[in-house]
């Protein structure tokens, strides 16, 4: 009787510590600390996706920012993350199929870059935390199942104790969101030099490695994409946004010559369109559409959207 007394007691104690831990990162998650974590790292939005999504936008933050939902309206969602690969954008259509709505489009931003794509595993650690805030494990690339259900239970478990006792006695202010800081920056000539070293340190050194053939793991992923779409009734589009002058001749000519073969082996091989404005002489030479090198502003997503959507509907793939 006496171990069934303790076996009972210790039960009933550590269900009460389960459920304080519950209530906490549930407190936690509410705190202006975790809100800015979410906007920095982009996964706010997933709070507020439509049930039913019609329009679906993929890819990094070239994707992110040229789709914007004030030029989509209802049943858009923008699934574009900073530095995302297309590993992660096939990651994402899996996890939430289930919001996109049979005969939707799923446009995949491909840049430069994107089929050659490789991080060190330094950057892709950095990256990976977000996931384990939206993805399920069978959805995340070497996933740790034991720090995905801590996180999902408590961030209390996977948060340092100093960062959640400051979260409540000092309230962060909260973070704007990234249009209000930046949506509206233009790029100058002043900044050029600066960008330009800053594309061929992180946009061109790093796909390098990977030329002529492109990276298996990201073409895999982009076939993957393809096959769920039709699988799904789902139509496909490649989107290349526009880029100023000054962006595309940080690249060698002879990348940006396999970048195009391999976009349009991909295109063909899926019968999938690719609709390639990287060169668009409407946004070339205007600063004014872009808040730096290499992402357009607010107004060239405007811009950019009222040339897209004509195409897209010409292909049927806007109402």
């Amino acid at each position: 009787m006496g171990m069934r007394r303790f076996l009972r007691n210790c039960t009933a104690l550590l269900l009460a510590v389960a459920a304080l831990l519950w209530l906490g990162g549930a407190a936690y998650r509410q705190t202006t600390a975790y809100r800015n974590l979410e906007r920095t790292e982009e996964t706010e939005k997933y709070r507020d996706m439509p049930k039913e999504i019609t329009f679906a936008a993929f890819g990094a933050s070239h994707g992110r920012d040229a789709f914007q939902k004030e030029d989509y309206g209802e049943g858009f969602f923008n699934f574009s993350m900073s530095s995302q690969t297309p590993q992660y954008d096939l990651m994402q259509l899996r996890e939430f199929s289930g919001h996109i709505a049979p005969g939707a489009t799923v446009a995949l931003t491909v840049g430069y870059g994107s089929p050659f794509y490789s991080d060190t595993e330094e950057v892709f650690e950095s990256k990976q935390e977000r996931y384990y805030r939206i993805l399920s494990p069978q959805n995340i690339v070497n996933c740790d199942v034991g720090h995905w259900v801590l996180e999902h239970w408590s961030p209390l478990l996977t948060t340092e104790c100093g960062s959640v006792i400051s979260a409540f006695l000092h309230p962060e202010e909260l973070r704007k969101d990234t249009n209000t800081l930046y949506g509206r920056q233009e790029l100058t000539q002043e900044v050029l030099t600066d960008e330009q070293k800053r594309i061929q340190r992180d946009h061109v050194q790093p796909s390098i490695v990977a030329m002529p053939d492109g990276s298996p793991v990201m073409l895999d992923a982009y076939r993957e994409i393809f096959s769920l779409c039709e699988k799904n009734g789902w139509n496909a589009v490649l989107v290349t946004p526009p880029y100023p002058a000054v962006y595309t001749e940080c690249f060698p000519s002879e990348m940006l010559a396999r970048f195009c073969e391999i976009m349009e082996t991909l295109s063909k091989e899926a019968s999938v369109p690719w609709l390639n404005y990287s060169q668009d002489s409407e946004f070339t030479e205007n600063f004014a559409y872009f808040k730096n090198i290499d992402h357009l502003n607010l107004a060239g997503a405007h811009a950019f959207a009222a040339n897209l959507q004509p195409k897209l509907a010409e292909l049927g793939l806007w109402r």
